[in-house]
């Protein structure tokens, strides 16, 4: 007896029972009598032998027959979710199979064939007639076992009663047209087949460029979105909920990025009204969840693509780091997101944000999550602030004072990370590792008799660390040498050089007066006071070339400064050898006598002339 032709669009299993319905038997009985039994340890003899008896080639059989594997059915090259699999009786369009029995021949129950289409859940109605999918027949044993002729024979009733009422046929969803059309062009490997007649179809290329179960799915979500918000979640949601969420995300998905781009709007503008304070968590509810578990699936790429992208642009603060697995770039961070990205307490951030001067106006009244800076802008301050060394460290490795650190840091031979107030006590980390650097190149061994130690040579020639230091990086002091028989850890100090080679380094560039660094030096007092007693004119400056670099410098002369130390005296200095310095300055308070000069941050200065060289204190 001849076989009937497999249709394009039907599985295995109920090809399989019209062939059985076509010999008056059931699907079990001819299975079993000839012998094409689908157990997963059968199933390749089944293709093989029912092959050989239809003249259908093995791979064709392949194609059609629904194969399950863990929790997803495989069938024409696609994979869908089992759940989206009608898995109990049997749904049918009643006009299709009216048209099956009328235009072919043969036994009528064996004419009717099942479309794949109507097994999938989220496809309510016949892209042809308009007419809902009714369940016929008993319930199946499983969705790849069931004998759909015998279901066809025992709900003729229920086909006739809906013929005769000629069933709801006033709603042709465009939805249904489109993946019902997906379906057939993937079962014929068809791939120019027009999707859609009457160019009722998407105008992007997005669903088209998605597999059809990719592109099911993605509708089905954005569609329950628009009917349900976040609430929507598809695993709990009967079938009608499920279809009108295929129609309703259709009118979105069909119009490609464009409309993908509108719904996310929405979603943006849903986010903001819902006052989240910069949660970006969740941003896209279910969307959102749905990609995440599908980020490995190139089947979706372009769309995490997309919607990271578009995410990321219109966001000021931007989603979390890793959004969708992207590496996208931020345009701005909140104070609570660069905490979580550079692990760095909000408090310190707000201290390093704060002494740049670039927090917003009313940040301290704003939350973390509310105050945006600028991501480059923070990545650099960031940056800068990891690149610092405390003095203290500095001293400490250097073994050296902090005054002596300070003239190092002046002249240039360390880096301060910024010329604030509040970082003053920082250095550049990048700095002082290369000035070991350039020291450690310095020879070791065995200093000559007429070398001293670097502590030394400065007092002789009244020189700072800092001054013979860059002497000695510069190559013009070349006689130089690390103590070697000293295993501790390297220090300034180690160094030993000739101390006539230095004074006479010093000597072809003496500076034509004292220099403020000097200055502070020999009044035995601070930078601070002595540019404020120059500002104040207790004591003249002049201006003048610097022989060194040819720059134009300000000099004391030696006769101003002795003359300065004649005519003023600090009550630091005053109250040395004389007992407590606020006793000191009780006594000359009590005695009327004023200082000249007396500020915050700068040392008191008095007239040496009206303060008694007698003066007691008790």
């Amino acid at each position: 007896m001849a076989y009937p032709c497999i249709k394009p669009v039907e599985p295995l299993t109920q090809f399989i029972s019209r062939v059985a319905a076509s010999r008056g038997v059931s699907l079990f009985h001819y299975r079993r009598h000839m012998d094409i039994r689908a157990r997963y340890s059968r199933r390749e003899k089944l293709y093989e032998r029912f092959s050989g008896m239809s003249g259908i080639s093995e791979d064709v059989l392949r194609r059609h027959d629904l194969v399950k594997v863990g929790g997803n059915v495989q069938i024409f090259d696609m994979t869908f979710d089992l759940r989206d699999v009608w898995a109990k009786s049997a749904r049918v369009c009643a006009s299709c199979l009216r048209d099956d029995r009328l235009n072919e021949s043969g036994r009528h129950e064996a004419r009717p064939h099942q479309r794949f289409s109507w097994m999938l859940r989220v496809l309510g109605r016949c892209h042809k007639h308009g007419s809902g999918l009714v369940q016929i027949g008993t319930d199946y044993d499983r969705f790849s076992y069931g004998d759909f002729s015998r279901a066809v024979v025992s709900g003729s009733g229920t086909l006739d009663a809906l013929l005769r009422d000629e069933g709801d046929n006033s709603c042709i969803q465009a939805s249904d047209v489109y993946f019902h059309q997906r379906i057939e062009d993937a079962a014929t490997l068809s791939q120019d087949a027009a999707r859609v007649p009457g160019g009722a179809g998407p105008s992007g290329d997005m669903l088209e460029d998605l597999p059809l179960p990719a592109a099911l799915l993605l509708t089905e979500i954005v569609g329950g979105m628009k009917l349900l918000g976040d609430r929507y979640r598809r695993r709990r949601l009967g079938e009608e909920v499920r279809q009108a969420a295929v129609v309703a995300g259709f009118e979105v998905t069909s119009r490609g990025y464009d409309g993908l781009r509108d719904f996310l709007k929405e979603q943006d503008a849903v986010h903001w009204t819902n006052a989240r304070r910069g949660h970006f968590k969740n941003l896209y509810g279910p969307l959102q969840e749905f990609l995440r578990t599908r980020l490995e699936d190139d089947d979706y790429r372009d769309v995490v693509s997309f919607i990271a992208e578009h995410a990321m642009s219109a966001h000021p603060l931007g989603p979390e780091d890793g959004f969708l697995g992207s590496a996208l770039r931020r345009r701005y961070h909140s104070i609570r997101t660069a905490e979580v990205r550079h692990h760095i307490h909000r408090t310190t951030l707000r201290g390093i944000l704060s002494t740049a001067g670039v927090l917003p106006p009313g940040s301290d009244a704003k939350a973390d999550g509310r105050v945006l800076i600028d991501a480059n802008r923070l990545e650099e301050l960031v940056t800068q602030w990891r690149d610092r060394l405390p003095t203290e460290k500095a001293k400490s490795a250097l073994r050296i004072s902090g005054p002596a650190l300070r003239s190092i840091t002046r002249k240039g031979l360390l880096l301060k990370t910024s010329t604030d107030s509040e970082t003053d006590s920082k250095i550049s980390a990048a700095s002082y590792a290369q000035l070991m650097e350039l020291l450690d190149e310095l020879p070791r061994g065995s200093p000559a008799p007429r070398m001293k130690r670097l502590s030394y040579v400065a007092r002789m020639v009244g020189r700072s660390y800092a001054e013979i230091v860059s002497l000695v990086v510069d190559g013009v002091v070349a006689n130089a040498v690390i103590d070697a028989s000293q295993s501790e850890a390297f220090r300034l100090d180690q160094i030993f050089l000739d101390a006539y080679e230095v004074k006479r380094a010093f000597g072809t560039a003496d500076p034509p007066g004292v220099t403020f660094e000097r200055a502070e030096r020999m009044l035995g007092t601070t930078t601070q006071t002595v540019r404020r007693i120059v500002e104040v004119g207790l004591i003249e400056t002049f201006e003048t070339e610097n022989p060194v670099n040819r720059r134009k410098q300000r000099y004391f002369s030696p006769e101003a400064i002795d003359q300065f130390k004649k005519d003023y005296v600090t009550l630091r200095n005053f109250a040395l050898g004389r007992g407590n310095i606020a006793r000191v300055k009780a006594a000359l308070t009590a005695l009327g006598i004023t200082p000249v000069l007396k500020e915050k941050g700068v040392a008191t200065i008095y007239k040496a002339s009206e303060i008694p060289s007698d003066l007691a204190v008790k």
